[in-house]
């Protein structure tokens, strides 16, 4: 039976995509971090014939001997800027396949340069990106003459600090441009605007929608030939929303995981992916929703560990949210405890506000 690796397995990400990997039951799972003892409640929480196991990413010898005996390694430690490629060198020395649920273009680039030929690589196999670019591609197969996607992707939600310190140091530009809109073939800078107090279904409070064209959607924009692509962040809670700068101070990622914790003090934590497609004929809303970003991003790290398992990812590098099949994925996110997947055959602008039960 193969073993799964889990670098970070009790973190917020890895403790989720361990609960998933433990109810499909694919083999028995490794989970790994620092903090043996912290590894090893999540083992008996959700991985019963799974080990712990203590592994420092930035000790090859450590990462060596963890990935030893494993099929498959799913990296879950971060920030991600300082794992770098130490995790995906040791799983290719020790004859693993690779995951990663971080990863963007230039992570990309290195690990693909590491890959051995017949070996396997999945990055982004995240939230965002990762399942950002699912949901547009299972949108576009539920409406195949669609020739506009409109996404949305936050809600309010918690920053980790490890989460926090990846978002500020990468910066927004690393993984696409803000304001930017996908039309006619070709990305247009400065196109939109920040919408503040937007009204949007699915979400059940006003939210501020910032413009933000990832780079995964512009590949899927121009692979699909759309005529428009126009992408938002979404963002619930004002406080997060205003400690997003600070890019190169060590302080910012803690005033930003601060900021977040104030904005759910007394509120429900949620995530959300919502996408429109629309074209020839009535369109298809989807969305999918988890108990916030940690939680959907385990969960599609663990479905990618799945499928790579399964063999349904070729050898070579890739993106999550653009190598899976978009309905088999979708499908088995939306069963998982915990995660809600809704398919309304309407464009979103007749999308009945009763939805933002969802």
């Amino acid at each position: 039976m193969s073993r799964i690796g889990v670098v970070g397995g009790y973190g917020a990400v890895g403790a989720a995509a361990v609960r998933a990997l433990g109810g499909w039951d694919p083999g028995p799972i490794r989970v790994g971090g620092r903090a043996p003892d912290r590894a090893a409640r999540i083992v008996a929480e959700a991985a019963p014939g799974g080990e712990a196991v203590a592994v420092d990413v930035r000790d090859p010898r450590s990462l060596a001997r963890f990935c030893d005996g494993c099929s498959v390694v799913l990296n879950c430690a971060g920030p991600a800027f300082e794992v770098g490629t130490s995790v995906a060198e040791a799983a290719f020395a020790s004859g693993c396949q690779y995951v990663d649920a971080a990863g963007d273009d230039a992570l990309f680039a290195k690990v693909g340069g590491l890959v051995p030929p017949g070996r396997t690589a999945v990055l982004s196999a995240g939230m965002m990106p990762g399942a950002s670019a699912l949901l547009p591609r299972y949108a576009l197969a539920l409406s195949p003459d669609a020739r506009r996607l409109t996404v949305y992707a936050g809600g309010r939600d918690r920053f980790t600090r490890v989460a926090a310190a990846d978002f500020l140091t990468g910066g927004a530009e690393v993984f696409g441009e803000p304001l930017a809109v996908w039309e006619d073939g070709r990305k247009v800078s400065g196109a939109l605007t920040t919408r503040s107090a937007a009204v949007l279904p699915f979400f059940p409070e006003p939210v501020t929608a910032r413009p933000y064209l990832g780079n995964e959607l512009a590949r899927i924009a121009e692979n699909a030939g759309l005529e428009r692509l126009e992408s938002y962040s979404v963002f619930a809670g004002e406080r997060a929303l205003a400690a997003l700068g600070g890019d190169g101070d060590p302080a910012a990622a803690d005033r930003l995981a601060a900021a977040s914790e104030l904005d759910l003090f007394g509120r429900r934590q949620y995530a959300l992916l919502v996408v429109e497609a629309t074209g020839a004929g009535d369109g298809v809303t989807v969305a999918l929703r988890g108990s916030g970003a940690s939680a959907l991003t385990g969960a599609f790290a663990a479905l990618t560990v799945r499928e790579v398992l399964a063999g349904a990812v070729p050898a070579g590098t890739h993106h999550a949210g653009e190598v899976l099949d978009p309905v088999v994925a979708a499908d088995a996110l939306g069963a998982l405890d915990g995660i809600e997947l809704r398919v309304v055959h309407q464009p979103l602008a007749e999308v009945g506000f009763e939805e933002e039960a969802l």
